[in-house]
């Protein structure tokens, strides 16, 4: 059996199930939130699957706060948009699996 190489980190995505996968990017207005974002603002990588987690946390009370103030938000935290948000492994190199 072949050995399976470490992640290099991790990264989440918006991912509809269909053909629709968006990295998220760090969120502007918030620290430790992350959003969809343009390629060119950078992917938001992290070292485990708990800080991706916690992540998503900040970023879906994030929502909700701007929600409850009535301005603009990250419909992407909010169900069931929520269920696409998914914690994928990043790997490095070549062929990498």
């Amino acid at each position: 059996m072949k050995k399976r190489n470490k992640p290099a980190g991790f990264l989440v995505v918006y991912d509809d199930q269909d053909c629709l996968h968006i990295p998220f990017t760090w969120d502007r207005d918030c620290e430790g939130a992350i959003c969809s974002g343009a390629s060119a603002d950078g992917f938001a990588v992290f070292p485990s699957k708990a800080e991706a987690r916690k992540s998503i946390d900040i970023s879906t009370r994030f929502n909700a706060l701007l929600k409850s103030q009535g301005k603009i938000r990250n419909e992407d935290f909010e169900n069931p948009s929520r269920k696409n948000i998914r914690i994928v492994p990043l790997f490095s190199g070549k062929g990498a699996k």
